[in-house]
């Protein structure tokens, strides 16, 4: 096929991907690519299809021919909660509001997407590889609803439907380039990861009232929704070392990110209807020699109602850096074996930081404000194995095993990660001539995991995690199509 051809094919192709795309649409842990969900995601020292833009770009050096390619996805994440959270010391513990000892589940959010790609193979680029890539790294889209105001508040205005929610999507423009250093031996590839996500977070919080007010008026309930968007830059590069025609080296390197979301952030604190609190109240502050605009302010909180405030804001998310290393060993024409261990540096994403400038609905400057997450390095170790019973029919079959970054003082459902996961994988591909169809399952299993304190990380006088029960599993199904040319 001629160059101009070609060309014209993948860009009028590439155009109408990038369209399909951007019409599609945490943290999700997503697989990139059919191939290296269905080996478990030991796919480094392999990098044999189009998911190496993303697994390792060294091996788009060797694809034999040029291709397009399409793989849909869906994603089904079941995690459950019991609350189990109460306030105070000792004897002295009580329910401030949270649905205790039920066993809740997220409004059912299955995600359904694709990711895409293009790669030239052409004699005319001296052994240069081009391509571009569109897939989802990271997803998360669940919402909660597991408190309720205790009894005796009487607010005539109902909460949100959801007291705890988020809905993060990253998608990434990935341009990569690949070229065989040493003929048929050793590889180099690079790409850019070009990032824009929306991100939606919404939390309950309990803002402390003044020590006048009895229980269960001691906290007031208060909804704050972020929503915005934003973009960010990174890369990724890897070697592909051809040790003896039986063994591949891959070795890789992607770089963290930072995506500045630009939105805004709705307060809204709900108060209490009890006027005879109301009066009360005022006559003890009144009693104490209270400022008279301050027993206003206690007085005015008992009359019903919300309090709203509103603001542009801006927050910043720290995805990881990821270094790893995989092994392929073709052990027969018909089998072959591979491992990855990658080391992922979520340690970054310390906390969510709010930028902003505004008036709190109870006329105070709330500083700071910060959701702690002190995240932690894990490593993650994967092992896969394909044999072909025939040249048309591909089986496949993979394994991984990967900690949990939350630890237990930021751990809520709003990232329900709640434990070391292992994952199962099967698949199958089809070689049908200028096109390949494959599909990919995969189960993963968390350990369950029991919270029993409250944790206040950074002394704000506000809890960062939510004690309590966590159980969850995910199931995934993985198509690809991909056509060579």
């Amino acid at each position: 096929m001629k160059l101009k051809l070609k060309l014209s094919i993948l860009l009028f192709l590439l155009t109408f991907l990038f369209h399909v795309v951007v019409q599609a649409g945490g943290l999700t842990f997503l697989e990139v690519g059919t191939k290296a969900t269905s080996l478990g995601g030991a796919f480094r020292g392999l990098a044999d299809d189009w998911s190496a833009s993303y697994w390792n770009p060294a091996g788009i050096a060797y694809l034999e021919h040029s291709e397009l390619n399409i793989a849909p996805y869906t994603a089904s994440n079941r995690p459950t909660y019991i609350p189990e959270v109460l306030v105070g010391k000792g004897e002295n513990l009580y329910e401030v509001g949270y649905r205790n000892g039920v066993k809740w589940y997220p409004d059912d959010k299955n995600l359904l997407s694709s990711n895409f790609s293009a790669f030239l193979k052409l004699d005319q680029l001296k052994g240069l590889t081009p391509g571009i890539a569109f897939f989802i790294p990271y997803e998360v889209k669940y919402a909660w609803d597991i408190y309720d105001p205790p009894p005796g508040f009487n607010n005539s205005i109902p909460m949100p439907k959801y007291d705890y929610q988020t809905d993060l999507r990253i998608l990434d423009f990935h341009p990569t380039l690949a070229k065989e250093i040493i003929a048929d031996k050793l590889s180099l590839g690079a790409g850019v990861s070009i990032q824009y996500g929306d991100f939606l977070l919404r939390k309950l919080s309990l803002i402390p009232t003044d020590s006048l007010i009895p229980r269960p008026y001691e906290n007031f309930p208060l909804d704050s929704k972020f929503e915005g968007d934003g973009w960010g830059v990174g890369f990724n590069i890897g070697l592909l070392l051809k040790i003896n025609p039986k063994v591949k080296l891959g070795v890789t390197f992607r770089s963290p990110v930072d995506i500045d979301f630009s939105g805004d952030t709705d307060l809204q604190v709900f108060l209490p209807n009890n006027e005879v609190l109301a009066d009360e109240v005022k006559k003890q502050a009144e009693e104490q020699g209270m400022d008279t605009s301050y027993v206003q302010t206690l007085y005015s909180m008992f009359l019903g109602g919300s309090l709203e405030s509103s603001a542009s804001d801006e927050i910043t998310f720290s995805f990881p850096a990821d270094f790893g290393a995989g092994i392929s060993y073709q052990y027969s024409e018909k089998l072959m074996f591979a491992f990855d261990v990658s080391w992922v540096n979520w340690s970054r994403l310390e906390e969510i930081k709010a930028n902003f400038g505004w008036e709190f609905p109870f006329g105070e400057d709330p500083g700071n404000v910060t959701l702690p997450l002190k995240w932690e390095d894990v490593t993650r170790f994967s092992l896969g194995c394909e044999y072909k019973p025939s040249q048309k029919v591909v089986l496949r079959g993979g394994y991984f095993f990967e900690p949990s970054p939350i630890p237990d003082n930021s751990l809520t459902p709003l990232f329900p990660d709640v434990g070391d996961k292992n994952g199962i994988s099967l698949g199958v591909g089809f070689n049908l001539g200028s096109f390949n169809l494959a599909y990919a399952y995969q189960y993963t299993d968390f350990k369950d995991r029991k919270v029993e304190t409250l944790t206040d990380v950074n002394g704000d006088s506000q809890f960062d995690n939510l004690p309590g029960f966590y159980r969850m599993e995910s199931h995934a199904s993985y198509f690809s199509l991909s056509y060579h040319f």
